[in-house]
């Protein structure tokens, strides 16, 4: 008997097990795919300059600075090819996947963790940011440390719960200001667990205990970006971010608005996918809605439910929900929806404890005629290997949506490579243009050859060669708009020579003309 009772804790151990091979082999799969253009602007910009220059240059929030300090040592030890950009959040989202299960069994139980680790490990956003080189799985990662050490503080008021919430919180907000949105959300459920003596302890100790460690985060935050503040300072970019703008006449429509966004964008993003056969895409939006369905039922219903599923009174993830509320209508603004990943894994959680619930009641009103634990893991696994064939075949994140990311980057910095002179110059819209920065860079081609970069600037002389102009219309980068911005004569009185043709964009050069000898901007 006693090892019937044990049989169930292994299998659940394998099952895991699965969740984190599958997950990594998910995210390793997108781990090698073309660099986009915020993971190329951390590396061009910031985690291939000077350790000095990473933690003091913080011209917009771009600079996830602990992040960037990452990937500065990865590209130092592995080279700069894509995929050591992207190692530090590759690892971090594959460390998402059992820390998952560990906190949604600390705060629900056994069933829960496992549907929650599941889906962690299939969930789309998850997936494609740890094959991006941003910060926001390891603020994940950072998050669900934090509310296990939040969780044993309640329970032992110890000190190194208390220094463990310190520490976690300030590499957070190191990594990106926006752990406000969740340090913020524990501290206030916290103080309501205490308030509302959910803790073994006094409640005065935790409060009291409480107020310590936010006042040595600030201290320790501030003197962290102390560097940044001295050198680069508070920009406009830093204060006044690029977001989405809450009118004042419209605030609450807006908001609500911008909420939906944020569920469109963790549920249904896998679907802006293109060149399937339309009974595949069908298919996947079957899946996908319905998934989407069941999650939110559960997630309201475990909400409802909270005193009995929750291992606290006191509703963690509407304390979250409404403290982020709160901080987006204080701001004005609604950052934007990646902004909200670290969520997920706590939003799953109550949701697959709402699931878990409710296929618990259904099932007791029958006869099993199989072992319903067993039966409840075989409709999970279906589940999570169901959502991971969506992934593959919508090829997510590998499509080209990202109207700031040059497609055709890679295969072009090949074409310049055989192409440029000292002297020449490339023009190429800003934005689309940073994932050709990155790789020129790898290259070893000069970004001084490239209009408009700190490289070129510096320079403060003319181009002494050719000149080049990148026609890359599929990614919003259109001749026209690529001249306009560089102060160039429209296309009509331009003489182009076509160099090169990649599968998406086209390098023109501007031949000479002698009225056009001297061309404005440069």
């Amino acid at each position: 008997m006693k090892g019937r009772q044990q049989h169930p804790l292994s299998r659940q151990n394998l099952t895991v097990l699965f969740f984190c091979v599958l997950g990594a082999g998910l995210r390793l799969a997108f781990l090698f795919g073309p660099m986009c253009h915020d993971e190329a602007e951390t590396f061009v910009n910031f985690a291939s300059k000077p350790l000095g220059t990473v933690i003091s240059y913080y011209p917009y929030p771009n600079n996830q600075i602990f992040h960037t300090i990452l990937v500065h040592f990865s590209t130092r030890l592995f080279g700069a090819e894509p995929w050591a950009v992207r190692l530090p959040a590759f690892i971090a989202g594959i460390a998402l996947i059992p820390l998952t299960y560990v906190t949604i069994r600390k705060f629900f139980s056994d069933k829960p963790a496992l549907l929650a680790t599941g889906l962690t490990a299939v969930t789309w956003p998850l997936i494609s940011f740890s094959g991006n080189a941003r910060g926001y799985t390891i603020l994940t990662l950072l998050f669900l440390l934090m509310m296990l050490s939040g969780h044993r503080a309640l329970m032992k008021n110890d000190a190194l719960s208390w220094v463990a919430v310190v520490v976690l919180a300030t590499i957070g907000f190191f990594t990106a200001p926006t752990m406000l949105y969740f340090f913020g959300g524990l501290v206030v459920w916290l103080f309501l667990s205490a308030v509302h003596g959910d803790t073994t302890a006094r409640p005065s100790k935790i409060v009291y205990r409480l107020a310590i460690s936010c006042l040595l985060v600030i201290i320790l935050v501030l003197l962290l970006y102390a560097p940044a503040l001295i050198k680069t300072g508070l920009t406009k970019q830093v204060l006044d971010p690029v977001t989405y703008s809450l009118p004042s006449n419209s605030v609450v429509v807006q908001f609500m608005i911008r909420a939906w966004a944020v569920v469109g964008f963790f549920a249904f993003s896998v679907l802006f996918t293109t060149g399937l056969p339309l009974p595949v895409a069908c298919a996947l939006i079957v899946i996908v809605v319905a998934a989407t369905v069941l999650l939110l039922y559960g997630f309201v219903l475990a909400c409802i439910k909270n005193r009995r599923l929750f291992a606290h009174r006191v509703n963690l993830a509407l304390v979250i929900i409404a403290w982020s509320a709160l901080v987006v209508l204080l701001q004005g603004y609604y950052p934007p929806e990646r902004v909200f990943i670290p969520f997920i894994p706590l939003g799953l959680g109550y949701a697959s404890a709402g699931l878990c619930h409710e296929w618990s009641r259904q099932r007791s009103r029958k006869p099993a005629p199989v072992e319903r634990y067993a039966l409840g893991r075989t409709a999970v696994l279906a589940a999570v290997v169901a959502l991971a064939v969506v992934v593959i075949v919508a090829q997510f994140p590998w499509q080209p949506r990202d109207r700031a990311t040059m497609t055709d980057a890679e295969q072009m910095s090949v074409e310049l490579e055989g192409i440029l002179q000292p002297g020449d110059v490339v023009y190429i819209d800003p934005v689309v243009g940073k994932s050709l920065e990155y790789y020129c860079m790898i290259r070893g081609i000069p970004l001084s050859c490239i209009y408009g970069t700190r490289e070129y600037l510096a320079l403060k002389a003319k181009p002494s060669g050719r000149r080049f102009v990148i026609d890359d219309r599929l990614d919003g980068a259109g001749i026209d708009k690529t001249l306009h911005w560089g102060k160039l004569p429209i296309r009509k009185r331009l003489n182009l020579r076509l160099v090169a043709v990649c599968e998406h964009s086209t390098l023109f050069e501007i031949m000479p003309d002698d009225g056009l000898a001297d061309l404005k901007g440069e």
